[in-house]
């Protein structure tokens, strides 16, 4: 596992910082790029999120950089000697519960994984739909879901549980790359 850092203090993060760890990581043995972050989806709600790119041709030529970074992981990343050659991209499908993945995880080169509750429905947070790859239990807790939309209290944030969509997949991705690129199949027979 290798952890690189985006933020810089209270700063927040740039483009450049962004390709910069991406291409560490991809020429530092990494062959998994798992993130957490985006854009808001093409298809929030307007009142309530700026509405982000909607197609890849839309996202690639608002971020360049952070595509050609990407492609960069996508195409160099792992070695031909070692578990797998090239590297896999996943993101979250992100949080407006839209009916659309946010970019770049809706890209169709990366796997953008949404969160389902514990009824197999999308989490009340999770975007869901086109551009999602697969769903795993991310829980369903008061983020974003409170009464009147409130955001919840720091102490209410810590009585629900962790956000698990994006582990999960990683944990599969991770134990069957040794078989080759198979754990599509093994993550879409749940």
């Amino acid at each position: 596992i290798m952890s690189c850092q985006l933020f810089s203090g209270d700063k927040g993060v740039t483009l450049f910082a962004e390709a910069q760890a991406i291409k560490y990581a991809a020429d530092n043995g990494a062959v998994i790029l798992q993130c957490s972050w985006g854009y808001n989806s093409g298809r929030s709600n307007a009142m309530n999120y700026t509405p982000g790119p909607t197609t890849d041709e839309e996202w690639a030529s608002t971020t360049p950089l952070e595509k050609e970074a990407l492609d960069y992981f996508v195409n160099n990343a792992g070695s031909p000697n070692g578990v797998i050659e090239g590297g896999i991209v996943v993101f979250a499908a992100g949080n407006e519960f839209a009916p659309m993945s946010s970019y770049p995880g809706a890209y169709k080169d990366y796997i953008s994984v949404a969160a389902t509750a514990a009824d197999e429905t999308p989490a009340c947070y999770s975007n869901y739909s086109t551009g999602v790859d697969i769903s795993a239990p991310g829980g369903d807790s008061w983020y974003h879901c409170t009464e009147y939309g409130s955001i919840p209290s720091r102490e209410e944030e810590l009585l629900h549980p962790m956000r698990m969509d994006l582990p999960q997949p990683i944990s599969v991705i991770t134990m069957d790359t040794t078989k080759g690129l198979r754990w599509h199949v093994l993550m879409c027979q749940a």
